[in-house]
C-alpha cells in the first residue's frame, strides 16, 4: 500500500474520546482542586486539564462551575456519600 492509497487521519477517522463517567469525574476532581486551591480559584478548565478533555466538555453535564461545585456536597451524590 502506498502512502496515496492511505486515507489521511482527520475528523471522519478519529473516534470521539469517551471519558466514561464524566460527571463524577468532574466532581471527583472537584474535590481535590477544592482542597488544594480553594473554591475562589476552581475553575472548570483545570478540571478539564487534569481530566484529559475539553474545557468544553464539563458543559454538557454542568451549567456553570456553581453548579458543579454545588453538585458535589448534593444529596445523594457518590462523593457526598464517601464524605459521610
Amino acid at each position: 500500500m502506498t502512502r496515496e492509497d492511505q486515507a489521511a487521519p482527520g475528523p471522519a477517522r478519529r473516534g470521539r474520546y469517551h471519558h466514561g463517567d464524566l460527571r463524577e469525574a468532574l466532581i471527583q476532581t472537584a474535590v481535590e482542586l477544592l482542597g488544594e486551591r480553594g473554591a475562589e480559584a476552581f475553575s472548570m478548565a483545570e478540571a478539564s486539564r487534569r481530566l484529559g478533555v475539553a474545557v468544553s466538555a464539563p458543559y454538557r453535564h454542568f451549567a456553570d462551575r456553581d453548579a458543579l461545585l454545588g453538585r458535589r456536597c448534593a444529596p445523594g451524590s457518590r462523593s457526598s456519600r464517601r464524605a459521610a
